[in-house]
């Protein structure tokens, strides 16, 4: 029956290639088929596909000239007070796994070695929230994980005590994911009744923390700003003070923490001034030649006026982003995988400045903010990085 029905419903899609292998498929597996292709929904398809049709318009944007500056006294005074009052929480961003950097695991599992001490990335984060937190107090904490690392994610925090927290003040919640386009627009296999998708971006952040029980929980502690940081940027401050305090001083929707391009053709998204406050653009979707007239970068460190987050969640759905990735896949006719280039699609967080006009950037110097660690390659200038940070 479940052959039948799946055939049926692959047919209506013109995806009938997903069928491939599905002789071999026993009872359970066809069940776990047929639960993942109701969840993808027709309508979806025709999206994705119109993203491959969709014309790169030029981009008209203004950069960003004059972010706002460190150094405001009253700003750290302010945003101290809120936090040691417990209105302020953080979000942590750690969806992806560690496939980059040869390891086998979720990304804020990897550990980073400095001055003999190895630590992982939630290790790092886990210990600065426990230093801002004051006698008693226990500062909230959400981690954003994937349906691929979810279980994985909390065995492993659980298993290290939550590094000094405690359990009440972490939580967990998964984003979704959303399937894989081949070069022709169709979705594609990672296995015989299994077809290859992947997380779909940090800005399913909106969705899935407001559908989850956490946002009610910190509605009821009363918390009304939130950061929203990267699992891997270990210099990214999950509790900034001064960030805060900007936000709430300058009366904003939300602001974020920018830093000045190092060079011309470094992949970033660049921030553009709007008549009301500012947007982002993926370094993917605008030209060399434009890219270069953008001075200011994003490093996706955001602090939002939770309620405004919320009021935007209620009406507005963000949109989609191609992006260009390797993977391997089940091609027809084949009885192994092979390494194919995907389309990706994925929402983005900063999106959500297109639809709040009271936002503002902060900038700050590299050293105290950015160090990204995305493949084996940055692990070293990481290092050195978070030397210099705790040596400061």
């Amino acid at each position: 029956m479940l052959k039948q029905l799946l055939s049926q419903h692959f047919h209506s899609l013109d995806q009938a290639h997903l069928l491939h292998g599905l002789e071999t498929l026993g009872s359970d597996q066809l069940k776990v088929f047929w639960q993942q292709a109701q969840r993808l929904d027709p309508s979806l398809l025709l999206e994705q596909r119109r993203l491959l049709d969709r014309d790169k318009t030029p981009i008209l944007s203004t950069p960003l000239k004059t972010p706002g500056l460190l150094g405001s006294k009253n700003c750290k005074r302010l945003g101290r007070e809120l936090i040691d009052r417990g209105k302020v929480g953080c979000i942590i961003l750690a969806g992806g796994d560690g496939s980059r950097l040869n390891w086998r695991g979720p990304k804020g599992t990897f550990s980073i070695c400095i001055q003999n001490q190895r630590k992982s990335l939630f290790q790092r984060f886990c210990e600065r929230i426990k230093k801002k937190q004051s006698l008693g107090q226990c500062l909230q904490i959400a981690i954003m994980t994937s349906l691929s690392n979810h279980v994985e994610t909390e065995i492993f925090l659980k298993k290290n005590h939550f590094f000094g927290l405690k359990s009440s003040q972490v939580q967990f919640f998964s984003q979704t994911n959303l399937p894989f386009l081949d070069e022709k627009g169709n979705w594609c296999l990672e296995a015989p009744g299994k077809i290859a998708e992947g997380p779909n971006g940090n800005g399913d952040v909106l969705d899935s923390f407001f559908t989850s029980k956490i946002a009610d929980l910190w509605r009821d502690l009363q918390i009304e700003y939130v950061h929203v940081i990267p699992i891997d940027n270990p210099l990214a401050d999950p509790l900034d003070p001064e960030l805060t305090g900007y936000t709430v001083e300058s009366g904003l929707s939300v602001a974020l923490k920018v830093v000045k391009r190092e060079f011309s053709q470094e992949k970033m998204g660049v921030v553009a001034q709007k008549k009301e406050g500012i947007s982002i653009i993926e370094y993917s979707e605008i030209s060399p030649e434009r890219y270069k007239e953008f001075l200011f970068c994003n490093v996706n460190i955001f602090c939002f006026c939770l309620s405004d987050l919320q009021n935007l969640y209620c009406r507005v759905k963000l949109p989609l982003h191609l992006a260009r990735k390797k993977t391997n896949l089940l091609l027809f006719n084949q009885t192994k995988q092979v390494s194919c280039f995907i389309w990706k699609c994925e929402k983005f967080l900063f999106d959500v400045l297109d639809y709040l006009p009271r936002s503002a950037t902060l900038v700050y110097p590299r050293y105290l903010t950015y160090a990204p660690l995305k493949e084996l390659d940055d692990l070293e200038n990481v290092k050195k990085a978070l030397i210099a940070y705790e040596n400061q």
